[in-house]
């Protein structure tokens, strides 16, 4: 019992938070998003670092957080004010680079493997989290409005998550000891 008083207590903190953060704008919804796509990113890297991989936490933690900042930006239309608006993308373009070269050249017996696991870390973790703002930014059909920040998206997301997590912590609590 003291186990889902605590699992409650956290997830409603942790639900205020979130549901906070994406109402009240997109700065904070960005801001919010990406520090949980860096934090979680390190804790990908720590977990297969201690199954013996040598993945860099901090540079796949950059690049996670560069990932979204570009598509963040490229999505609400602050990339339209550069020359050429994908050049937002070039640093975390550069991180790759510089990781695939580090971890393949690094002499280590695992290099191949730290590798696979560094993109495995962007692939997982960065790109779904960065791809949140490309359904939270709309294009607006009508004349010249430009793009609009629509919150009830991702917390759509979030909410369709969070409910079919709790039906299934419920059903696995009653049925699991019995089935």
């Amino acid at each position: 019992m003291k186990n889902l008083i605590l699992r409650t207590v956290t997830g409603v903190v942790y639900v205020a938070i979130l549901v906070f953060s994406i109402v009240y704008s997109p700065f904070t919804f960005g801001a919010l998003f990406a520090i949980v796509s860096g934090l979680v990113t390190v804790e990908f890297c720590n977990l297969v670092n201690a199954k013996g991989a040598g993945t860099n936490p901090f540079l796949c933690m950059l690049a996670s957080m560069l990932l979204f900042f570009a598509v963040f930006s490229y999505s609400c239309g602050y990339a339209a004010l550069l020359p050429v608006p994908s050049a937002v993308f070039l640093p975390y373009l550069i991180t790759m680079v510089y990781l695939t070269i580090s971890q393949l050249y690094s002499g280590r017996t695992t290099a191949l493997l730290s590798w696979a696991y560094t993109m495995m870390s962007q692939m997982y973790i960065a790109l779904p989290v960065s791809l949140l703002c490309c359904i939270s930014f709309v294009v607006c059909p009508y004349g010249d409005l430009g793009v609009g920040y629509i919150f009830m998206y991702p917390l759509a997301v979030f909410l369709f998550l969070w409910s079919s997590d709790t039906g299934a912590y419920v059903v696995g609590s009653l049925l699991g000891k019995h089935i």
